[in-house]
């Protein structure tokens, strides 16, 4: 990718020393920090964390509940530990080596219940591995770091390889609000525009969305966000593929 993000990921840290790790929740909200999530104070809380992924399972088994989910830009595992704590297989893949060296140690090292990955792999999204299948990918707040739609649209050819029944899409960030986002971050943000400078966020048209499931032949469902408490709600939307249709 030509910007740089990947920077600010290799500089994270864990504090896996300083938690209870026999306590799942001490051990989730440590990695949404690591992944860069507020989730104590005015932010997300636990408990809605919890509900989102739950939601996530829902819509991506609307019509075949799945064994296995592959999350593309995985970062430290935080979602991979709770749909493993759910009963699923889990595989996953990010580009920052710092975050994927985390999601090893989380994996292969605490927790008498936490099996290791089908796959844990350190690559950028455009070289999704596609001989090993799940029944669903999820991509959650990565693909508004991608550089445009060209970039995008390869990732998901790769995506429909890697998934036999669904495809979750979460936090894109949409095109028609973009300004409207742009204006909340300077005035919620000192010296945004010199804080995030070349700090590139990509925003979406639905219809990509809509035209590339077409010509796959998927079903497409596009959901606003319903985040309790995300002050990113108003400007992102999901969306969800299913290869398998009633």
């Amino acid at each position: 990718m030509k910007n740089k993000w990947k920077e600010i990921w290799e500089k994270r840290t864990d504090r896996f020393d300083e938690i209870d790790m026999n306590d799942p929740k001490a051990i989730f909200l440590e990695l949404k920090r690591i992944d860069g999530f507020d989730v104590v104070g005015e932010g997300m809380s636990y408990e809605v964390l919890l509900k989102q992924n739950n939601d996530i399972i829902k819509y991506l088994s609307k019509y075949d509940n799945p064994n296995t989910i592959f999350d593309v830009g995985c970062g430290c595992g935080a979602n991979m530990y709770l749909f493993q704590n759910e009963g699923f297989g889990i595989g996953g893949m990010d580009y920052s080596t710092a975050q994927i060296e985390i999601a090893g140690k989380l994996f292969k090292t605490y927790g008498d219940n936490l099996m290791k990955p089908l796959e844990l792999i350190c690559e950028e999204a455009i070289n999704i591995p596609t001989d090993i299948k799940y029944d669903s990918v999820v991509a959650n707040s990565v693909f508004s770091y991608f550089e445009d739609e060209t970039y995008a649209e390869n990732v998901l050819n790769k995506i429909l390889l890697k998934a036999k029944k669904s495809i979750g899409l979460i936090d894109l960030h949409d095109i028609e609000k973009k300004d409207a986002f742009e204006e909340y971050r300077r005035k919620t943000i000192d010296d945004y525009e010199v804080k995030y400078k070349d700090l590139h966020k990509f925003f979406y048209r639905r219809e990509f969305f809509y035209n590339w499931a077409v010509k796959n032949g998927l079903e497409i469902e596009f959901h606003n966000s319903q985040v309790e408490g995300y002050w990113n709600n108003e400007f992102v939307f999901d969306v969800y593929m299913y290869k398998s249709m009633k």
